[in-house]
């Protein structure tokens, strides 16, 4: 069963007696060894399949995981613990009763808006998005400092937002089920007897609140096994600590660190550009990853400008498919802001592409206003959900929906709460929402989810033009397919955690032809036949400067470079047309590798030939290259890149 294996991952797979780090390099077959490691676990019955607790960071993983364990071992996985930090923590919480309703970035943009306009704060001082995104960081950090008083009323009053709605924002789902672990030590040793061994994927990734929920499962006696790459921790924006697996072995004793060094992705060129940059950076365990497949050597190229440098990215893209229609061709850079040039050349060419990672699926609007409909009858505390709903049902003014505001405001209670001491007959309208909201959740207690969302669809938006449009009816239906079988615990559970885009996203670069536009971070734990990382300048990438964060910017180079399994391009420009600029302190450190700057002719420049002398070009045509020179003495001549060589 386990002949498949290399000599390394088998010893982390055989190893039971000791907590284990895996540094497990890009392309080394980490999942496998998980996989691996929790069948030989079970087949040598040292533990049940209830007493493993496999921590991921999204579901395609664990789906993955399971569905691999299921099918080395022949047998379901009901009983197993295998999820994301979120989902099974959710799920425990579950088990005591607490409903939670989630709220994802989006609404906790709006709550924290809504604070911000009664507070009458500066909207542009004080944003939304960086202030939800702030108080996600000051979760994550080890102590909660404010900067200003006004942030600390802004956290406060959402907080307090939080739960008088019985809701929970991603954060507060980890923090809640930790408080409970701390407050219960009956509950927390249960948990810690229960769980043998605690396997962890992407260890590099986790931060300060998902490592103190690992150490209140942890007790002597369990087992730890943690997986992870600190060359690819690349989520501190996140809240990421890179200090968690660089003191593993410290804080789980006794510790044997076991290294998966066999990439079985890339070429050993492109290996070697990646073990080249990394080196310089001293925040590691240190491995070195080789590789047994050959293959060309990469390129570095430089262009005058970002338009050159978009134009021959998009044209050799051309080519590559012109060769070969059934590869996988990536376009990576450091900023989303980067890909227009891009998209405007592959577009001039006929080049079908696809952008990743711009509209998530459960974040487009006619999806989140279905949802919303399901939220307020799951959880009629939830006050984002009402008002969504309620402005998505027909015929309620704004001054109706202040009403209500003030009235719940007054009274101290939930919008739909307040909605029901309003008189029918001067708020007739309100009345048939509640009336709607109502029978909704009688269904959600009779019938499928899929059956309740297809009714509040027919019901409140399949007449509305906006709705009617084939890619969001296509949406509506994929959410109706998506729902079925599920119950409504699960359903909520998975509308507001499942990184569903994700799978989306990768079924269709798999099952097609076409260019992939993204970030290297949206690139992560992808690969791709051919791989351009364009951009490659100071100031883009390395986008920072001081010491802590140049690391940081180093290992997302290195997580691009090593997306790559056949051909990898590295180029950079001069001029963007506002700016000038240099190549990235990176290139410098891998040196030179086959440099080839591209000479760009412009109508009317004069140029000189070893036969002809001078002459001014007419007209350019770029792929290939020929010129049309009218030379001084000897007139029209077409010229052939040969030629001008």
């Amino acid at each position: 069963m386990f002949d498949s294996l290399n000599e390394q991952q088998k010893k982390a797979v055989e190893i039971c007696d000791k907590n284990l780090l895996i540094i497990a390099g890009a392309g080394s077959g980490k999942t496998k060894t998980l996989t691996y490691k929790i069948a030989y676990i079970l087949k040598h019955n040292l533990a049940k399949p209830h007493e493993i607790l496999a921590l991921t960071f999204t579901n395609k993983a664990a789906d993955e995981m399971k569905e691999r364990v299921a099918s080395i071992l022949n047998t379901n996985i009901e009983n197993f613990y295998i999820g994301t930090f979120h989902s099974l923590s959710l799920r425990f919480l579950r088990k005591m009763g607490k409903n939670y309703t989630i709220y994802d970035k989006h609404d906790q943009e709006m709550l924290v808006k809504e604070i911000i306009q009664s507070l009458n704060l500066d909207k542009n001082k004080f944003s939304p998005s960086k202030i939800s995104s702030y108080i996600s960081k000051l979760k994550n950090s080890a102590n909660i400092e404010f900067p200003t008083k006004e942030i600390e009323k802004i956290y406060n009053m959402y907080e307090e937002k939080l739960v008088n709605a019985n809701a929970v924002d991603f954060d507060n789902i980890l923090i809640n089920f930790i408080n409970e672990l701390k407050n219960n030590n009956e509950l927390r040793l249960r948990f810690q007897n229960q769980f043998k061994f605690i396997l962890i994927d992407e260890y590099q990734d986790t931060n300060n609140i998902q490592y103190e929920l690992i150490k209140q499962f942890y007790n002597s006696k369990t087992l730890v096994f943690a997986v992870g790459d600190e060359d690819q921790s690349i989520y501190a924006f996140r809240g990421a600590n890179i200090n968690n697996i660089l003191s593993f072995s410290d804080d789980f004793l006794p510790c044997e660190i076991i290294k998966l060094e066999k990439n079985y992705r890339s070429t050993k060129n492109i290996l070697n550009i990646a073990n080249t940059i990394i080196t310089h950076n001293k925040m590691r365990i240190g491995k070195k990853l080789y590789s047994e497949i050959s293959g060309v050597e990469p390129i570095i190229k430089e262009f005058s400008t970002n338009r050159e440098e978009s134009y021959f990215v998009a044209n050799q893209i051309k080519k590559i498919l012109k060769e070969n229609q059934h590869t996988s061709i990536a376009v990576l850079y450091r900023n989303n802001n980067l890909s227009r040039l891009f998209e405007e050349y592959l577009v001039q060419l006929g080049v079908f592409y696809k952008k990743i990672g711009s509209h998530k699926f459960f974040d487009k609007k006619e999806i989140k206003d279905i949802l919303s409909f399901v939220k307020v009858a799951y959880n009629e505390k939830d006050n984002l959900s009402f008002l969504r709903s309620i402005g998505n049902f027909g015929g309620i003014g704004e001054k109706t929906i202040e009403s209500i505001k003030n009235l719940a405001s007054d009274l101290g209670m939930s919008l739909f709460g307040a909605t029901s001491r309003l008189t029918q007959k001067k708020y007739a309208k309100v009345a048939n929402f509640i009336e709607f909201v109502k029978i909704l959740q009688k269904k959600l207690e009779f019938d499928s989810i899929s059956k309740c969302l297809k009714f509040i669809f027919d019901e409140v938006f399949s007449n509305k033009n906006f709705y009617k449009e084939d890619l969001r009816q296509s949406n509506v239906d994929e959410l109706i397919e998506f729902s079925k079988d599920m119950d409504i615990e699960s359903f909520m559970e998975s509308a507001s955690l499942y990184d569903y885009s994700q799978n989306i996203v990768e079924q269709d670069i798999q099952a097609t032809s076409s260019v992939s536009l993204m970030t290297i971070h949206a690139a992560k734990g992808l690969e791709f036949d051919h791989v351009f990382m364009v951009g490659l300048n100071e100031g883009i990438l390395p986008s920072l400067y001081h010491d802590s964060a140049i690391e940081e910017e180093r290992r997302i180079m290195y997580v691009g470079v090593t997306r790559a399994k056949k051909n990898l391009y590295l180029s950079y420009f001069l001029s963007d047309f506002h700016n000038n600029f240099i190549s990235s302190r990176f290139l410098k450190e891998i040196g030179s590798i086959n440099k080839n700057p591209i000479r760009r002719y412009k109508i009317g420049e004069t140029i000189t030939h070893k036969d002809y002398g001078s002459g001014v070009i007419l007209n350019v045509k770029e792929e290939p290259l020929e010129l049309k020179v009218n030379f001084f003495k000897f007139g029209l001549k077409n010229l052939t890149k040969s030629d001008i060589i």
